[in-house]
């Protein structure tokens, strides 16, 4: 009897207990802007192009900027890189590549990360007006010789502003060196702004000799000019050591 009067009990407790309401759905993530890449190629000298197609989508709320092809030499299989910026949702940045083993018929699934950009953009030393900049991109080029890949963006690691970032990749941007600072810009201690670097571009000399140029204010007087000088800085071998890069010449 007791044991019938106990699972009455159980049953009518049951009956009366409400039941658990099942949670509500995720929201859906609202889709404001979508940012993939496409490419094209040609295979007789510009006469004509493939139709663009996409070949990396990084989903919604993100995109890729500043997408640069390079093509390693013959002798490294002719590997077709796509560098780019890939931005994510939360507003980081970094540095990735996509791969293609058969000329650009297709790619990779999925980019290699390369590194993380560390940029909050160029301001005038004066009067701190943002400048329209290279920030958050990059500038690449590849030695047709030994298919060395090179890279340089703006970063802020070195000394807390906007200067010239460069690494370099031997394995076809599996590995890269770590960043090292080489624009010359002197110190500012009476003003650190004028210590920024920024819009970088590279390229390699016919002998393998690397040229980085680059603006910077270290000439602004403090008057109000935002003064600003283009400089080019070499290296001829060893560069993913600082004290490699010198000889800058004001341009």
């Amino acid at each position: 009897k007791r044991l019938k009067a106990a699972a009455e009990a159980a049953a009518g407790a049951a009956q009366a207990a409400p039941e658990e309401e099942a949670p509500p759905p995720a929201p859906e993530l609202e889709v404001i802007f979508e940012g993939p890449t496409y490419f094209t190629r040609t295979t007789d000298g510009g006469e004509t192009w493939e139709e663009a197609r996409e070949i990396y989508d990084p989903g919604p709320n993100a995109q890729t900027i500043n997408n640069l092809i390079a093509v390693l030499p013959q002798s490294q299989g002719g590997t077709v890189i796509d560098l780019f910026t890939h931005i994510f949702p939360n507003g980081v940045t970094r540095l990735d590549l996509l791969r293609s083993f058969d000329k650009g018929a297709s790619f990779e699934a999925a980019p290699i990360p390369v590194d993380l950009i560390f940029s909050n953009g160029t301001i005038t030393p004066d009067l701190q007006e943002p400048v329209r900049d290279a920030s958050i991109l990059f500038d690449v080029a590849v030695d047709r010789r030994t298919g060395t890949l090179y890279l340089v963006w703006q970063d802020v690691r070195f000394r807390g502003v906007e200067e010239v970032a460069f690494a370099q990749s031997g394995d076809g941007g599996l590995t890269w060196s770590t960043p090292i600072r080489v624009n010359r810009t002197p110190a500012s201690p009476e003003n650190p702004l004028r210590q920024q670097a920024f819009v970088p571009s590279i390229e390699v000399g016919a002998g393998g000799e690397l040229v980085v140029t680059y603006y910077d204010f270290r000439n602004d007087t403090g008057e109000g000019g935002e003064l600003t000088d283009y400089w080019a800085v070499t290296c001829p071998a060893d560069c993913a050591q600082e004290t490699s890069w010198g000889h800058e010449l004001r341009l």
